[in-house]
């Protein structure tokens, strides 16, 4: 019985100059794609969804290559998706995911869906950045009471206790936010 076979190659994705990234594609097999904008969202997604590591492989899309200089970030992301959506139409398996940043909703509404990303953009809307979502106000203030007493005491000067010093941050993380 005479049986045919395909070579597998990287031919599928040399659309994408740097070699770090396509080859962090090649490793991920069948998974499905995830491009963030960098190293720790990288750590912090693989983290959160440690139990999906079989199905899903995050990519950083800041990875440099000797050959190509990434500029990383949500653009390249940006970018790297619609690549894929572009030459692999059929290949459903690609994803991106990048930070607000500073745009409004309107303008995060509108780029989400923009049709080269395929309903495969997802943009956090909620706060600035995905680390945003980690500010706990309890932790803000011991750790900024103890610098403030340790050092300079410019804050704990005008902060009579840790209560008031809660309500303070609070505040400033609360306006930061909105």
């Amino acid at each position: 019985m005479n049986m045919q076979f395909n070579t597998i190659n990287d031919q599928k994705y040399s659309f994408i100059d740097n070699i770090n990234l396509r080859n962090d594609i090649i490793k991920a097999g069948r998974k499905k794609i995830v491009f963030v904008e960098g190293w720790d969202d990288k750590i912090i997604f693989e983290i959160l969804y440690k139990e999906y590591n079989d199905k899903i492989r995050f990519i950083d899309s800041s990875l440099q290559s000797s050959h190509t200089q990434s500029r990383g970030g949500c653009e390249e992301v940006k970018s790297l998706l619609m690549s894929c959506v572009s030459y692999l139409s059929n290949d459903k398996r690609f994803y991106g995911v990048i930070d607000r940043d500073l745009k409004l909703d309107v303008e995060i509404e509108i780029e989400k869906l923009k049709p080269c990303y395929y309903h495969r953009l997802f943009i956090f809307i909620e706060r600035y950045t995905l680390e945003n979502y980690f500010i706990e106000i309890n932790i803000l203030s011991d750790f900024l009471h103890g610098k403030s007493i340790n050092f300079s005491k410019k804050l704990a000067s005008k902060v009579n206790d840790r209560e008031q010093l809660k309500t303070l941050v609070k505040n400033i993380i609360d306006e930061i936010l909105e």
